[in-house]
């Protein structure tokens, strides 16, 4: 039987992906979602549990008991989780598992943090280095968790990290973001308005996400660790990818739509720790992540 791992926001885009990820790694998998669920074979154990009930939320610590928890549940609604008042709600429900965790003899906390709680006007983004000025509601909820669980932790003897994520994609990714949009739009045959895409990002496939964080929660680096790829890329590049793989640049409009003017020209992931201490390095390249992400958009069609 592996070590017990409790798995927040399990049926989110990246909680699917870390399921078989974490099963891999030999975890004994208690995942946790609001609304109940069928699990993929393996060992794994589900829990219908919402997070902000107080009770609720100690109880299932208590029963599980787990020396490792990855908390990824969290407010990730596009066009409301940066403003939305709930994020004060999950950096409270936040604190309070953590807390469960380490009264119930929890041993190694990893939480998920965000590159928006960096300062944006420093483009490479460095955990020791860059300071951090979040813009929004999210980002700054995002970085308060950090810190007081960072400061927590050493304070109760806890390995802790926190990893800071950049742009994901991939299968199971909800409409409204870039990809899913584009490749949706592309396969139902509908004009695609973007920006320019002149903007520099840096784009990691959420196999390899899940992936990374299973490796840094399995190890022991601790504090912050960027989980990207970095690699600097244009937004035009990912956009003519899918298109692409989607069988129609034609229908993409590069310039059909004016960029935020709030956008940072430029974020980008110095991954010098998760490649150097955590040891990990993606496996996808971005063709190979964005052909698969296309073919599930593709078969979600199919089965409507």
């Amino acid at each position: 039987m592996g070590a017990r791992v409790l798995l927040t926001g399990a049926t989110g885009f990246i909680g699917t992906a870390l399921i078989p990820a974490l099963l891999a790694k030999g975890f004994e998998v208690h995942a946790v979602a609001r609304k109940a669920f069928s699990p993929p074979p393996g060992n794994i154990i589900t829990h219908s549990v919402d997070l902000m009930d107080l009770a609720a939320r100690r109880a299932l610590v208590k029963s599980v008991a787990p020396p490792y928890c990855l908390h990824l549940a969290w407010n990730a609604i596009p066009g409301r989780y940066l403003t939305t008042r709930e994020n004060l709600l999950w950096t409270a429900a936040t604190l309070g598992l953590y807390h469960d965790f380490v009264t119930c003899g929890g041993r190694r906390f990893l939480g998920i943090g965000s590159c928006a709680e960096y300062d944006w006007s420093y483009g490479l983004l460095k955990e020791a280095d860059t300071p951090y000025r979040p813009s929004t509601l999210y980002g700054s909820a995002k970085e308060a968790s950090h810190r007081l669980l960072q400061g927590s932790a050493l304070l109760d003897g806890v390995s802790f990290a926190w990893a800071h994520l950049f742009c994901t994609y991939g299968p199971g990714e909800s409409p409204g973001r870039l990809v899913s949009d584009i490749a949706l739009g592309c396969l139902n045959g509908e004009v695609v308005p973007t920006s320019l895409g002149t903007q520099i990002r840096d784009y990691m496939y959420v196999k390899d996400v899940a992936n990374a964080l299973t490796c840094l929660l399995d190890g022991q680096v601790e504090g912050t660790v960027n989980v990207a790829s970095g690699i600097a890329r244009p937004v035009s590049e990912v956009i003519l990818a899918v298109s692409e793989a989607a069988g129609r640049p034609d229908l993409v409009e590069l310039g059909g739509r004016e960029s935020p003017v709030e956008e940072p020209q430029s974020l980008v992931a110095d991954v010098n720790r998760l490649r150097n201490e955590v040891g990990y390095e993606p496996s996808y390249t971005l063709i190979e992540g964005v052909c698969e992400t296309v073919n599930w958009w593709r078969s979600q069609i199919r089965n409507d």
